[in-house]
């Protein structure tokens, strides 16, 4: 993953600032963080994208997360974003899969009713569907190593249901 410089970072969470996107501070599973609501037109091609531009370990960071994401969801998709790339920074990002059993861990908590959580699976397991076919459809921009990630991450959903 690119390691971005805290001026990359701070001119993106400008831009998304000047551009009125809403920004919210979050404490989830005993994390602080924010994220931004993102169009989804930002990235027409991801549905329900979320996106991460981090440094290394405790600097600067921006989450964003597809306002298509529905609403009660989106705190979920950013602590994942956060957990597995801005806490232990961009040059040394933890798996993916083992974010996502992190944030299902706190999804299965949050979530107010049993009835929540089933959707929320979901629509999880629907956005790595999504993200695979991206990747896939992106040569160059994601390596085979990423690509297995998402799949481990969708193959883990898959074993849930």
């Amino acid at each position: 993953m690119k390691v971005y410089t805290r001026e990359e970072v701070n001119k993106f969470r400008d831009t998304f600032a000047n551009l009125n996107y809403r920004k919210h501070a979050v404490e989830l599973g005993r994390k602080d963080f924010s994220f931004f609501d993102v169009p989804q037109d930002r990235n027409p091609a991801l549905e329900c994208f979320a996106l991460v531009l981090a440094g290394k370990k405790d600097d600067s960071y921006v989450i964003g997360v597809s306002s298509q994401v529905e609403t009660a969801f989106r705190p979920l998709w950013a602590f994942h974003e956060y957990v597995e790339v801005v806490e232990p920074g961009a040059d040394n990002k933890l798996k993916c899969v083992d974010a996502l059993k992190q944030e299902l861990g706190v999804a299965r908590i949050v979530l107010e009713s049993q009835i929540h959580f089933p959707k929320y699976i979901s629509a999880r397991t629907k956005f790595f569907e999504n993200l695979v076919n991206y990747a896939l459809g992106k040569p160059g921009m994601y390596d085979k190593e990423t690509i297995r990630e998402f799949r481990e991450s969708l193959d883990h959903l898959v074993s849930l249901v």
